[in-house]
């Protein structure tokens, strides 16, 4: 970890990924336009993005207060082509399926937490080499 004295910026600064980086593109904007998208009416929306650089990993955590996802319901179908889970009319289903294909590709991983009517985190492990 980290030293408690440095910065946000220096440790952004400090951080190094060895990418592709249209997929890393890819990575970022789907989950930053799902949070959009399936944002709550009942309150202020936010997104928030931050990176963990820990000994194995860089993990990227991605939290947003939207809608979230039933995981008893939807965790085994997630990252399944053309499953959603909300009605949503612009809805295809192909988003995460894309965005998962596109860590694994690059030796990565997603963890997810959700609740419905809360908000959902994913984490995105990328392998230190």
């Amino acid at each position: 970890m980290n030293s408690p004295n440095q910065n946000s910026e220096e440790l952004l600064n400090n951080i190094t990924l060895n990418t592709v980086p249209a997929y890393l593109d890819s990575i970022l904007i789907n989950f930053i336009s799902n949070a959009i998208k399936y944002n709550s009416p009942k309150r202020n929306s936010f997104v928030k993005i931050s990176v963990e650089n820990n000994q194995e990993n860089l993990v990227l955590k991605i939290t947003a207060n939207g809608l979230g996802i039933d995981l008893d319901k939807h965790r085994e179908m997630l990252f399944a082509p053309k499953t959603t889970f909300h009605d949503k009319q612009d809805s295809r289903g192909i988003g995460l399926f894309i965005t998962v294909n596109h860590v694994l590709s690059l030796g990565g991983s997603i963890k997810v937490e959700s609740k419905l009517d809360e908000g959902t985190i994913f984490y995105i492990q990328f392998p230190k080499k």
